[in-house]
């Protein structure tokens, strides 16, 4: 019984070291197909929902009014400071990235937005123009599906931290990154686009990139 485990064990071993043997074969395989293991990328986000929730509002002279009917002047917002049009410049990303594995990249991203807008006191009849800004910083864990020289699609978690300011408000909150598809084009220089839904920006984003050797 005892050298039954003992051969049990052996073959387990010789197991795991063939997978792993194997493994790094692929790894090394990679590696001269693909010897880039830092990646810098600039990217843009057109759609900085979250910004727009939280900063963006608009103060209407009209208000619903359920025994008049919809849309009566209301004399509470006649002296109200009144919200002009607001602006965003979209999400201009930095991000820099480790290959670890051919299915497995780390990367840090840092996303930056500026917000403009402006109000009016009908009281003192000034016209005041605000600005500011928000930043998100997080970690990313990228899953590569395949890997070839000059294509790869992937898929991504991140998460991190949002501070947004504007005018005299600022929010700082957990934020989240999820990209249910990306792709790379190109091979030292590359392009790249993805669908996204995050803190910073939904829909979609894309930019170029940069890969350099680990030497």
């Amino acid at each position: 019984m005892k050298r039954f485990l003992v051969l049990i064990c052996l073959l387990c071993v010789a197991g795991s070291l063939s997978a792993e043997g194997r493994l790094n074969r692929k790894e090394k395989s990679f590696r001269e197909r693909f010897p880039y293991r830092y990646e810098l990328r600039l990217g843009y986000g057109a759609s900085p929902e979250y910004d727009t929730d939280n900063f963006m509002r608009t103060n209407y002279f009209y208000k619903y009014d359920y025994s008049t009917g919809p849309y009566r002047p209301s004399l509470d917002n006649l002296y109200k400071v009144q919200e002009g049009a607001g602006y965003v410049s979209g999400v201009f990303t930095a991000e820099f990235s480790i290959h670890y594995r051919r299915w497995f990249t780390l990367a840090f991203n840092l996303g930056v937005n500026g917000i403009w807008g402006s109000e009016y006191d009908p009281l003192t009849e000034i016209y005041t123009r605000n600005s500011g800004a928000s930043f998100n910083f997080m970690p990313v864990a990228r899953f590569n599906w395949f890997t070839f020289s000059k294509i790869r699609m992937y898929s991504a978690v991140g998460a991190g931290i949002y501070a947004g300011f504007y005018d005299d408000e600022a929010v700082v909150t957990p934020a989240g990154m999820l990209v249910p598809v990306g792709i790379t084009l190109g091979k030292k220089f590359f392009f790249f686009a993805e669908t996204i839904i995050s803190t910073a920006t939904m829909g979609g984003n894309m930019g170029v990139g940069y890969r350099f050797e680990s030497r």
